[in-house]
């Protein structure tokens, strides 16, 4: 799924756990076309999707034995989306969650003719936080001190904004990177548009499913 991953994705073996974590820019993203006039909250009401979580599908990895899910989580005045990277193919035991927080800039409807209907929202990255939830993960990111850190503990969180996994990986996006997506909310189910030359158009490749 393309969703986030734009050059190197997370790929964790859970032999070695020396995968690689990447730029993780939206491919479904327009570049830097953001406002410098901040969203209220009421604007956010505009794509119906205040307060609401959404999941993406499990994605497994047979060479791996692992898997992968994205989820959604729209606030007041912020938008996250995570990465969940899971031992074993079900999307059930966690092994390492990487947060993107982004601040709201712009919420608007569209009316371009390929895209009427949907909603176009833009947000400026605040930060980006890495999480190991076992172990053997903490242990390996310690020894080949990933994004830079060897005091890597299971459960504890640590800020990575605009830094590498390791010396060959592309850094994680900077603090004030803006971006924009376009979407639309179809009853319980969030799609988002693809772009083509910085256009949005019609898809339904992508898809999140919302919680209840």
């Amino acid at each position: 799924m393309h969703f986030l991953s734009k050059t190197t994705s997370i790929l964790i073996s859970f032999s070695f756990l020396v995968g690689a974590c990447g730029n993780t820019s939206d491919s479904n993203d327009s570049p830097n076309n953001g406002s410098n006039n901040r969203t209220t909250a009421p604007a956010l009401s505009l794509i119906g999707a205040q307060d609401t979580k959404w999941k993406g599908v499990c994605t497994p990895n047979k060479e791996k034995d692992s898997s992968r899910q994205w989820s959604l989580n729209f606030a007041d005045h912020t938008f996250e989306r995570v990465e969940s990277v899971y031992a074993g193919l079900t999307c059930a035991n966690s092994a390492l969650r990487i947060s993107y927080v982004e601040n709201w800039v712009n919420v608007r409807k569209e009316s371009r003719e390929l895209i009427t209907g949907w909603s176009t929202f833009v947000g400026e990255l605040a930060s980006v936080d890495a999480t190991p939830f076992q172990e053997l993960v903490a242990m390996q990111f310690n020894k080949h001190s990933r994004y830079g850190f060897s005091d890597w503990k299971s459960g504890e969180s640590k800020n990575v904004t605009g830094l590498k996994f390791d010396a060959d990986a592309d850094p994680e996006l900077a603090a004030g990177v803006i971006r924009s997506r376009t979407l639309k909310i179809e009853t319980d189910t969030l799609y988002f548009a693809k772009y083509e030359n910085d256009v949005p158009v019609e898809s339904r490749d992508v898809s999140f499913k919302k919680v209840p």
